[in-house]
């Protein structure tokens, strides 16, 4: 999702916020210092954590989740992302999304009043298992989903969910957070599928991870042929440029496996077997 939203945002007509006005939409009376903010953070984390990187490459002026946006509603998964707050995720999951997500697009809105020609690009995995919420406050809104191998996604997940917990505390029981994120993002992807079949097919572009990774202008080409968006002889060269210079090949692989969590590849991929 990181790698696909990062190529999207590169459309010289998307505006995709980055890591610190997604994390402090609004500036302060006089000087602006919210990304110097986000920079001294950014460090704090990379000394806590200087491997998650090999994760997920975070830098404050990076375009990021707009999961962040949710956050002041206190409504947000972020919040069991940073730290393993069982009760609280419990009570995220059934609670009803709608009043967080109108407040999300009053950010939005405030985002978008600054470059009102560009077409905001956003992205969060959270959204999956909210998409009545978040059509219900954004109707137009354009969906892509990405798909991929249940045993290599949920154990990416609690890899990367289980590296940031540890900064807030030394007492992450793995087996447990594991089952937990699996049977949460069950539960998201149900809800997911339950609002599509309301919604109908037109309203989402599906990317399967292979598909994309093999070809990764081609999908792009997809999705844009898809919403009838223009896809400009500029927007290509800018995807190629990109992809020549990718970074992903000189970082150290991020490496998990789920038998670190109490889990298998077998038993995750039978788990999803309805939804897949």
């Amino acid at each position: 999702t990181t790698f696909l939203h990062r190529l999207l945002a590169l459309d010289p007509a998307a505006r995709a916020p980055m890591l610190w006005e997604l994390q402090r939409p609004f500036p302060a009376l006089g000087h602006d210092r919210r990304k110097q903010q986000t920079q001294r953070e950014i460090g704090m984390i990379h000394w806590l954590a200087g491997h998650l990187d090999t994760m997920h490459v975070t830098s404050a002026d990076a375009v990021e989740e707009c999961m962040l946006l949710l956050d002041t509603t206190m409504v947000s998964l972020s919040f069991w992302v940073m730290s393993p707050v069982y009760s609280y995720l419990d009570w995220w999951l059934a609670r009803d999304k709608t009043h967080a997500y109108r407040i999300y697009l009053e950010h939005l809105l405030w985002l978008q009043s600054q470059t009102p020609q560009a077409r905001l690009t956003l992205k969060a995995p959270a959204h999956t298992g909210c998409l009545d919420a978040l059509l219900a406050a954004i109707p137009d809104a354009m969906i892509v989903q990405t798909h991929r191998d249940p045993a290599a996604a949920l154990t990416s997940a609690n890899s990367l969910i289980s590296s940031i917990q540890r900064m807030a505390t030394d007492a992450v029981d793995l087996p447990r957070m594991a089952e937990i994120n699996v049977s949460m993002l069950l539960q998201l992807h149900q809800n997911s599928m339950e609002t599509r079949k309301q919604i109908g097919q037109e309203r989402i572009v599906d990317v399967h991870y292979d598909a994309f990774v093999n070809d990764p202008i081609g999908m792009i080409q997809n999705i844009y042929r898809h919403f009838n968006l223009e896809f400009t002889a500029d927007y290509a060269d800018r995807l190629q440029v990109a992809l020549n210079n990718d970074g992903h090949t000189k970082r150290d692989r991020h490496r998990y496996h789920a038998e670190a969590y109490g889990q298998t590849d077998s038993e995750l991929r039978q788990r999803y077997a309805r939804i897949r």
